[in-house]
């Protein structure tokens, strides 16, 4: 029995869901929740213990939380340009010209193109 079981069964007023990963003979993740058992006359018999393979669950998780960053970074990306040529035009200390506020509108324009 691992330590972290003995430890829940010894010490936790209520059983922590205890996560265990096996790399022999392939790679799995458990999970296991100890539970008291008790008699008709409410005595304590014992514990017993659930264990569920979490496995593809943890895998999608990882799945979900790479495609968040990948998503995430190419929305920043064209934002960032976005708000730099935004601010740029907004500067009050400096007066542009035609061609040049043109250029930077487009490459907004583009930006947004860009991230959709």
């Amino acid at each position: 029995m691992s330590e972290q079981l003995v430890d829940a069964m010894l010490h936790f007023p209520s059983f922590p869901v205890i996560e265990y990963e096996l790399l022999n003979p392939q790679h799995r993740v458990l999970q296991s929740l100890l539970f008291p058992i008790s008699g008709d006359q409410g005595e304590d018999l014992g514990y017993g213990i659930t264990l569920r393979d979490v496995t593809r669950e943890k895998e999608l998780d990882k799945m979900k939380l790479q495609l968040l960053s990948t998503v995430s970074h190419e929305l920043r990306t064209p934002l960032a340009s976005t708000k730099g040529f935004t601010t740029t035009l907004l500067r009050e200390d400096v007066h542009w010209y035609g061609p040049l506020t043109a250029s930077l509108l487009q490459c907004i324009a583009e930006g947004g193109e860009n991230g959709l």
